[in-house]
């Protein structure tokens, strides 16, 4: 296969992952929180889904483009262990869901940190929420 048959196929993917979860969480209210906005394109297909709910973003290092990063705030940055169970951003009640794509690279890091997170939700995430993005593929 190609690179660029691969980099489709996971493209597909990932918005096929992205969209049953965001139709189901469609008629709730909250923010969306984004963990991880790497180049931004999950980014960009939640804001359009649907079109003007919030989405609070927690990144490590910010290296989006600019019209792919949030524009109606900072995302809020540095290393999630810190972030995620300190900052309460400023809400109207606990998050629709969650949705993170944060990965380093090393199999190890990555387990750690996903063993972590299980059991660290953000601040303003409420009870009985849905997380987004669920591993796919």
């Amino acid at each position: 296969m190609s690179r660029l048959d691969s980099h489709i196929r996971r493209l597909l993917a990932q918005r096929a992952c992205l969209d049953p979860p965001i139709e189901a969480i469609a008629s709730m209210n909250g923010p969306v929180v984004e963990l991880g906005l790497g180049n931004g394109r999950a980014f960009g297909h939640l804001r359009e889904q649907p079109p003007g709910r919030e989405i609070i973003v927690f990144e490590r290092q910010p290296a989006a483009d600019a019209d792919s990063t949030p524009n109606d705030s900072r995302p809020i940055i540095g290393d999630f262990r810190e972030t995620l169970p300190n900052t309460s951003p400023p809400v109207s009640g606990p998050a629709a869901a969650a949705h993170g794509d944060v990965r380093s690279g090393d199999p190890t890091v990555d387990g750690d940190f996903a063993r972590w997170l299980a059991t660290t939700p953000p601040a303003n995430a409420g009870p009985g929420r849905d997380h987004l993005h669920r591993r796919c593929g």
